[in-house]
């Protein structure tokens, strides 16, 4: 799924054949760090060159703890990753990109940003809020904003 492509399997040989191919799938959220594209992209976290136009694989879904994300927030320190399919927000190390943390039972992320004191936004479609998440593993919920639509 993250390679977006269709390919042609011959039984008898074994032989793969690649037909059509792309370099993103599902592109759904998008942020600019310095040249680099950070592109949320539902069965893959990737990197943008922006000048070259090379695409990277960060993380896939099913080759890595990656939890389908729809869009994605960058902070001082951490990269999120939010993800209304799995009610999650997946935290990286924007330095090195290893998994942080994940906050489960959210009700339909649809975007996060890690703030400079540790904490993240995080816009829940399901709620109509924004909440800041905080504390030890993220458990403090407090409501920002509510009744959004």
């Amino acid at each position: 799924m993250a390679d977006n492509s269709i390919v042609s399997y011959n039984p008898a040989s074994g032989e793969l054949k690649t037909l059509l191919s792309g370099k993103l799938a599902i592109p759904t959220g998008i942020k600019l760090d310095g040249d680099t594209l950070y592109v949320a992209d539902v069965f893959a976290f990737r990197a943008v060159d922006t000048k070259s136009g090379d695409v990277k694989d960060i993380y896939r879904a099913h080759a890595s703890k990656l939890e389908y994300p729809g869009a994605v927030g960058i902070g001082g320190k951490l990269i999120a990753l939010a993800s209304y399919v799995t009610n999650s927000v997946q935290l990286l190390d924007r330095a090195t990109q290893k998994d942080v943390e994940v906050l489960h039972g959210l009700k339909a992320p649809t975007d996060a940003i890690p703030l400079d004191d540790g904490s993240v936004l995080v816009l829940e479609l399901g709620t109509g809020s924004l909440l800041k998440a905080s504390g030890d593993k993220y458990a403090e919920h407090t409501v920002v904003a509510k009744d959004l639509s």
